[in-house]
């Protein structure tokens, strides 16, 4: 049974926003949208496909864009049932891109569909261009998941991947719409 929904989301600069259109799950295979540092999207990805490869037979899809503006250009019929946001909290406009990306999602990605890691969290915090309390704030506007990692040791990179694999295992499981199809909106 596939359901459907549309909804679509403009600014008065008719910005485009990635839609929602749910499909039936056996259509596609489970598929993540990674927005963020190419490096680290890269090393995340790996682990991710290791760690889901390791446990289930089924695939998996990363797709990886720097931002959601660039994947509405690139990636134009790209789906996805999680969208990951990384943060690099060196940067002191850390969180202004963020919510850039945030706000270029349709609100129904906004709905356990979104997450947010650190994939930097060894970082001193003196080498940190925002606060913990200030990504908290964050999180809490949105009502979302942050996970914090480290991506340059292994294991811990692992560990990540599977925390990511198990949250997305747990949506993919509870009724929520498991496709979501991202496709520019044209005003």
């Amino acid at each position: 049974m596939a359901a459907s929904s549309s909804s679509s989301w403009s600014d008065k600069n008719e910005q485009k926003v990635f839609k929602c259109s749910a499909k039936a799950a056996t259509k596609h295979p489970f598929s993540i949208l990674m927005i963020g540092n190419t490096n680290w999207s890269t090393q995340i990805t790996d682990a991710l496909i290791e760690y889901h490869e390791n446990n289930h037979v089924s695939k998996i899809q990363v797709h990886k864009a720097p931002s959601v503006k660039s994947a509405l250009s690139t990636l134009s019929s790209v789906y996805a049932d999680l969208v990951i946001i990384m943060l690099d909290i060196s940067k002191n406009d850390c969180l202004v891109d963020v919510e850039v990306n945030l706000l270029a999602l349709e609100p129904a990605l906004l709905c356990g569909r979104t997450i947010l890691v650190n994939p930097k969290n060894s970082i001193k915090r003196k080498d940190m261009g925002v606060s913990y309390e200030n990504i908290d704030s964050l999180k809490r506007k949105y009502n979302l998941l942050i996970l914090h990692g480290n991506i340059d040791d292994y294991i811990s990179r692992m560990f990540l991947a599977r925390r990511i694999m198990v949250y997305s295992y747990k949506i993919n499981k509870n009724g929520l719409p498991n496709i979501l199809e991202f496709n520019s909106v044209d005003m």
